[in-house]
């Protein structure tokens, strides 16, 4: 599942993301269609501080943000969603980030469709690092 956001003016608590673009994916996961729609209007509110907070750090920081949270399918076995973000942009600004979302389920299953309330039952946070960009590799880049 991908999308892009773009980082806006200052909302209250930080940046506004609005999204530019998403994947067939997370439409279906999500239920709805996240175009020209805010990360505020269109997160669960289970999912809201945790997802806007890792989009803030991605902005603030310019670091790609990679975390992994968990939740449980009804027969107990877990359910994983990697997330990683990167910041787009020029001149030390980000100014517009692309989330990349993996479901994983190791010993069970999920449906796309119904996965979301699953999260929003309950979420576990087990990993959430913040990747800094290498200036060692600046020479080796072309």
């Amino acid at each position: 599942m991908a999308a892009c956001l773009e980082s806006g003016g200052n909302g209250e608590d930080g940046h506004i993301f609005r999204a530019l673009y998403q994947g067939a994916s997370v439409g279906e996961v999500f239920n709805s269609s996240w175009a020209g729609k805010s990360m505020e209007e269109v997160l669960p509110p289970a999912l809201k501080e945790f997802g806007l907070a890792a989009a803030e750090q991605c902005v603030t920081s310019g670091c790609a943000i990679y975390s992994v949270f968990s939740t449980y399918n009804s027969g107990g076995h877990t359910i994983d969603c990697e997330r990683l973000l990167l910041p787009l942009g020029r001149a030390g600004r980000v100014e517009q980030m692309v989330g990349s979302l993996q479901l994983i389920s190791m010993a069970g299953s999920f449906n796309r469709d119904t996965v979301i309330r699953h999260f929003e039952w309950k979420t576990d946070v087990s990993c959430a690092i913040r990747i800094y960009a290498s200036a060692g590799l600046r020479g080796h880049l072309t």
